[in-house]
């Protein structure tokens, strides 16, 4: 799959090989900045239906972050203070 920005700011998305009647897998993430990407990977799929495959698959990893408050920083020695680790959902403080 083929896909660039014109100098104009439109975006070009082309298939480099025949997509009629089989099952098609679109995997992109979606970096900074979200709405180009994810109006490529819109466009993408536009592209397969107009070009008929028989069914469309889109993967769409998220790669969610978490930006440190000054709060969350301040309380860095707590047991319950973030970790890019984490798992578990923080645990409220009173305030």
């Amino acid at each position: 799959m083929d896909a660039y920005d014109f100098a104009n700011g439109e975006i070009y998305v082309r298939s480099a090989e025949s997509v009629r009647g089989k099952d098609v897998f679109l995997i992109q993430s979606h970096p900074a900045p979200l709405n180009n990407w994810l109006m490529e990977q819109l466009i993408m799929i536009d592209s397969m239906k107009r070009a008929s495959a028989k069914r469309i698959t889109v993967v769409s990893p998220f790669y969610p972050t978490r930006v440190r408050t000054r709060r969350a920083a301040d309380a860095s020695r707590s047991p319950h203070a973030w970790s890019p680790t984490c798992t578990e959902p923080l645990a409220r403080t009173g305030s």
